[in-house]
């Protein structure tokens, strides 16, 4: 591909990026209370991490880790 990426990285990236966002900013729209909010968010950055590491990411932190 012209950008860089194999197929499956492009892909990845956009789904890696799709997490970071919601994470980050659209899940505080939601109406979740703080306890799912909070578990939501665990699993969120599960995924985030674990799409990462299959295509070799260097990701940005969720948490400021």
């Amino acid at each position: 591909m012209k950008n860089g990426y194999t197929h499956k990285e492009y892909a990845y990236s956009i789904a890696v990026d799709a997490l970071y966002r919601a994470y980050r900013h659209d899940l505080e729209n939601e109406g979740l209370s703080s306890a799912d909010l909070a578990r939501v968010k665990q699993n969120i950055e599960k995924l985030y991490y674990k799409l990462a590491d299959a295509v070799k990411f260097d990701v940005s932190p969720l948490q400021g880790k």
